[in-house]
């Protein structure tokens, strides 16, 4: 598609922001994408590096969106959490076209703001809920990790479709699979050091984001033997005592499959499967 001066001004009264950029560079900017982003003018945003508003562990997926779209590929819209100029921590849903403008390839952004959904609210609280309940069975019985893995899988699904979650523990320098919870593909074979992000998550002690991870290399195969394209992977690392015992691996098929508000219900996640191990620490050492 090619964007000339003359169209631009359909740009202009649009409620969307919209941007016209390169990697590094910012061509075209209307007032609804300064006031989106909390700029003063449109021509403040001429002269800024957007990537500073961009969350650390979003940039690589930002990085990497623009550069296809520079390439000429055509991207499935994405919802991004992004920092404003005036401090603010907004959720922003992307589309991005590759274009030509000024006889250059460029790149269309056009974003909206993204209101939270009800239904997510509605597990967080849900899933706080879940976790009540599990420590107060871990008080009185033994619960299975197990167990606890699937009540939270089960309520994560109603409102992250296709989601996947994996436990993968290590004991005594041997990952094993605690819980695994696919339903259309099946784990072949768990090789952890031949998975980026599982293995940095366990090396590195941090959360590991791959947007668009080959699914053959995460050993997945589907029923009739074929391989998915690629996942979206993030693993969340949960430590004992100072040393990573276990790693959250949630998976979804396509690339940038898990949106902002996937993360954060994920982190919250997070802190119920803390809660039990150290629960089951307790428990051991007593």
């Amino acid at each position: 598609m090619k964007i000339e001066e003359d169209d631009l001004r359909k740009f202009e009264y649009m409620v969307n922001g919209v941007l016209i950029h390169g990697e590094k560079v910012v061509y075209y900017a209307n007032d609804a994408a300064a006031a989106i982003l909390g700029f003063r003018s449109r021509e403040e945003i001429m002269n800024f590096d957007l990537y500073k508003l961009v969350p650390v562990e979003y940039k690589n997926v930002v990085f990497s969106r623009i550069e296809r779209a520079l390439k000429g590929e055509l991207l499935p819209p994405i919802l991004e959490r992004v920092f404003t100029r005036d401090g603010r921590s907004v959720i922003l849903k992307f589309n991005i076209f590759p274009i030509e403008f000024r006889g250059k390839l460029a790149a269309l952004s056009i974003f909206t703001p993204y209101l939270q959904e009800n239904a997510k609210r509605e597990v967080l609280e849900g899933l706080f809920k879940v976790g009540e309940l599990i420590a107060n069975k871990a008080l009185g019985e033994d619960v299975p990790l197990s167990e606890m893995a699937k009540e939270i899988h089960d309520r994560l699904k109603n409102v992250i479709p296709d989601m996947n979650m994996t436990l993968v523990n290590l004991k005594d320098g041997k990952y094993t699979i605690e819980y695994c919870g696919f339903s259309d593909f099946s784990l072949k074979k768990l090789e952890v050091q031949r998975i980026k992000p599982i293995f940095d998550a366990f090396e590195e002690a941090r959360e590991m984001y791959e947007p668009g991870y080959p699914a053959v290399e995460m050993g997945l195969e589907s029923e009739n033997g074929d391989s998915a394209s690629s996942v979206s992977v993030f693993s969340v690392p949960i430590s004992v005592e100072g040393k990573v015992a276990m790693v959250i691996v949630f998976m979804k098929k396509g690339y940038g499959s898990f949106d902002p508000e996937d993360i954060e219900v994920f982190r919250r996640v997070k802190k119920l499967f803390s809660l039990y191990l150290k629960l089951d620490q307790c428990f051991t050492d007593y």
